[in-house]
Order: structure tokens, then sequence, then C-alpha cells
């Protein structure tokens, strides 16, 4: 995957952004965390949908809480399931 990214194959490989210097010196090599631009915030509720916290992602809520992003998402989108044991609802700004 990487060489893919570093042959320009592809933009990124793990979640990095991969760049090809023209000297292998170590103060050339840079390494760009991927942003992903298609993060949603979510608030994390209590069972009796009491506001406990926001996070900017999925991702960040499952791993905060225990659980796998897909499950945070199928509770998104079903308001009777739970996961981690507790209720979630797309941010609203």
């Amino acid at each position: 995957m990487v060489y893919k990214a570093l042959d320009n194959e592809a933009n990124t490989a793990y979640g990095f952004i991969w760049r090809k210097y023209e000297s292998n010196s170590p103060d050339k090599i840079k390494i760009t965390n991927k942003t992903k631009t298609n993060s949603r915030k979510v608030d994390q509720l209590s069972l009796d949908e009491k506001y406990i916290k926001t996070y900017v992602s999925t991702a960040e809520a499952a791993r905060n809480v225990g659980v796998s992003r897909e499950t945070v998402v199928v509770a998104l989108r079903n308001p009777n399931r739970t996961a981690g044991g507790y209720k979630w609802k797309k941010h609203s700004n």
C-alpha cells in the first residue's frame, strides 16, 4: 500500500499521506496525518436521553466507550438501539 502512495497510484496508505523526497535526509522526510473531511459530530446521551458529551467523529466516540465504530453508526440510525450502554444522535449546531 505505501509503495502505491509513493508511486502516485494512491493518495494515502494506512490513514497517512506519503510523499517522496529527493533526499533520504531525516530532516526532509515529512509524514502528514490524513484529516477526514467526512467525519460527523455525534452526541452521547444517557439511556434517559440526557446529554453527556459531543465527539468529533463516530470513530472517536467508539474508541472512548469501547465499541466498534459500526455499532455507534447502527445506534445513530436506529433511535431504539444503544452502543456501549449509551444512546447516540447526530450533533446539531
